[in-house]
């Protein structure tokens, strides 16, 4: 505003001048009305005078988040403030007074209604809160987009007239879990709780502890899913990314010690979790971060973002340990050597406890061949069973490919006419360290193999092959672990495959 004052001053005081007036920069100026006149400038030639300029300001509700998550208008704690709109102008927004529009906060904005899911944000397990609807204003356009996610600035009403400060909206681009991201999101929480101990433990002046964003919610919209997070002001950075490449020190704006912080926070990580898996994909504003992912020696066990051992390996053939690593006592890793064995150090592997129960169904085939579901179908039996349902249908697409009748104890396979008989089975082999395979359809759900596909998924896998031909009703499919696909011999059509916790 003062900037403004300041040019509309020069400029009327140069009306009616009875000679031409040269201004800073070079600019010269006629004696002409300068609202209507071009004017000389030596290094562009013939330029038009623009309008006065103007500011609009905004008045909003200030609320303590912590004490009242829904601010109430109060004409008296307000504050004024310029919403950015793009294209370099300005929107007036009375937050916190009458009815304002999409046109209002964002000009390419829309308004958009549907189904808010909250989650347990501190829980290690998803456990949803509540549900609730919402109506918001989200733009149009993305202003971000990242390897598996896109971003869009979206503002949530929380009373008839008050909107929430902006937040970030992702989409993503593959239909990743958001139990996927909510896992390794609880798994970066934790491993930074051990890494800051350890700071104040080891160093004398301990740097800023290491934070991660809370989000724990998501949207539906229009047949579309969300999730949300706090908008993280200052410069965003990524300091390394799935395939191990680091931020050299000196190339990020943030600074020396928010790259080196970071760079020991994924060394850490690895040795911490018994050489099991490392954070990689860290960013975020200085030493608050967002989206991690988690690399593990299998490839795809923590969804798509885990690139395997390869990108484990290249990390630390990238990584030059700085003082941080050396003052933790963090041992160095030779990216030319073999990965070292997996250990459990107590407290240090952050896998969930998956128990298989002792007793579960199964399915025998006409030459007493034994077969377990796998742990969705498992599930699905159990739920059923609890309801008083007599079967269960298995469709996929609107179509019903299985029929499990519980009261007569027969499977059939509607797609095969096959009928297997079905019994309850008691096992001490316990299923929870191994993640399941699961395939993506048409409609963009993931549905897991059947328990014989796993094992043979999982052998193709534990002698260290790439790719492997598998037979799935009658059909051959190829397996690709390295690209994570699988398709199918005959037609070539491919689909998505995945690894993924039960518990996920």
């Amino acid at each position: 505003d003062a900037m403004a004052d300041a040019y509309d001053t020069l400029v009327n005081a140069l009306r009616g001048s009875s000679q031409v007036q040269s201004l800073p920069n070079g600019l010269f100026m006629p004696n002409t009305d300068p609202f209507a006149a071009s004017c000389k400038h030596p290094l562009q030639g013939t330029v038009t005078l623009p309008p006065p300029m103007t500011f609009a300001s905004a008045s909003v509700t200030e609320f303590n988040v912590s004490k009242d998550p829904v601010p109430k208008a109060d004409s008296s704690a307000t504050r004024t403030y310029l919403v950015p709109s793009g294209q370099g102008r300005t929107s007036q927004v009375r937050l916190g007074r009458a009815g304002p529009s999409s046109a209002d906060i964002a000009p390419n904005g829309r308004t958009i209604c549907g189904r808010l899911y909250a989650y347990d944000s501190e829980g290690e397990h998803l456990e949803l809160q509540h549900v609730e609807p919402f109506s918001a204003i989200m733009e149009e356009e993305k202003f971000g987009s990242g390897g598996v996610s896109l971003a869009y600035r979206i503002w949530f009403q929380t009373d008839k007239d008050i909107f929430s400060p902006m937040r970030v909206a992702k989409k993503y681009k593959y239909r990743m879990g958001f139990a996927d991201d909510f896992h390794m999101c609880q798994m970066g929480r934790k491993m930074a709780t051990q890494f800051n101990a350890l700071c104040q433990e080891k160093i004398a002046a301990p740097p800023p502890p290491i934070e991660f964003l809370s989000w724990h919610t998501i949207i539906e919209c229009d047949d579309d899913y969300y999730s949300i997070e706090n908008f993280l002001p200052g410069q965003f950075v990524k300091y390394n990314n799935i395939f191990g490449s680091t931020e050299r020190v000196g190339t990020c704006s943030d600074g020396r010690v928010s790259v080196n912080l970071a760079a020991a926070y994924s060394h850490f990580t690895w040795i911490a979790s018994g050489y099991e898996y490392i954070i990689l994909d860290v960013q975020g504003v200085g030493n608050t971060y967002t989206d991690i992912a988690v690399v593990s020696r299998r490839q795809g066990q923590y969804g798509y973002t885990d690139t395997g051992p390869a990108n484990i390996k290249n990390f630390f053939r990238h990584h030059k340990c700085n003082d941080y690593c050396k003052a933790l006592g963090l041992e160095k890793i030779d990216a030319d050597e073999e990965l070292p064995p997996k250990t459990n150090p107590d407290g240090a592997k952050m896998k969930r406890e998956m128990l298989m129960p002792e007793v579960e169904w199964v399915y025998i085939d006409d030459v007493d061949q034994v077969h377990r579901y796998d742990l969705d179908m498992l599930d699905i039996i159990e739920e059923a069973i609890k309801g008083g349902a007599a079967k269960v249908k298995v469709q996929v697409g609107g179509t019903t490919h299985h029929v499990v009748d519980l009261k007569n104890k027969v499977h059939v396979c509607l797609e095969t006419g096959a009928a297997y008989r079905i019994e309850q089975r008691q096992f001490t082999v316990n299923r929870k360290e191994r993640p399941s395979l699961q395939v993506q359809f048409d409609d963009g759900k993931w549905h897991s193999y059947t328990s014989s596909m796993q094992d043979q998924a999982h052998a193709a896998l534990d002698k260290g092959l790439g790719q492997a031909t598998l037979c799935m009703s009658g059909r051959e499919y190829l397996f690709d672990f390295d690209n994570m696909t699988q398709t199918n011999v005959q037609t070539g059509n491919n689909r998505p495959i995945r690894f993924v916790h039960y518990a996920d």
